[in-house]
């Protein structure tokens, strides 16, 4: 990995292509870097088609605005889908993430259904048992 991208920084990304139905400006948590930096999109709030999913809410780690200097108000990191980024689309690095918001992170990852087992590894640095 490139010096360039730190992982468990929040990142501020301009035109984030993932975003629907348009591409927006979005805060980016970068937890693992294999060929590229992947991480998860931080939003302000969880929409209500997540809220009736317990698997998807489980998902959704509350990040503290009063820990994260670069946040407004307290926000939520959405760890169901982790994205793929250029080097070039990560070079506006505003703030660490905090310990415990890491350690919610670790522990949403280790039981997601949805990031798949080579990335589970690559960002909880463990082999399932």
């Amino acid at each position: 990995m490139a010096a360039a991208v730190d992982l468990w920084w929040i990142y501020y990304v301009r035109k984030v292509p993932y975003t629907v139905p348009l591409p927006k400006n979005k805060y980016v948590v970068i937890v693992c870097c294999d060929d590229y930096p992947r991480g998860f999109l931080v939003n302000t709030s969880v929409h209500a088609w997540i809220q009736i999913d317990g698997q998807k809410m489980a998902a959704q780690v509350p990040i503290p605005a009063a820990n994260h200097p670069c946040l407004d108000h307290d926000s939520y990191v959405d760890c169901c889908d982790l994205y793929r980024f250029e080097e070039f689309q990560l070079q506006d690095k505003r703030s660490a993430v905090s310990e415990p918001v890491k350690g919610a992170i670790l522990a949403a990852v280790g039981g997601s259904k949805t990031i798949i087992r080579r990335y589970r590894e690559l960002i909880t640095g463990r082999k399932p048992k």
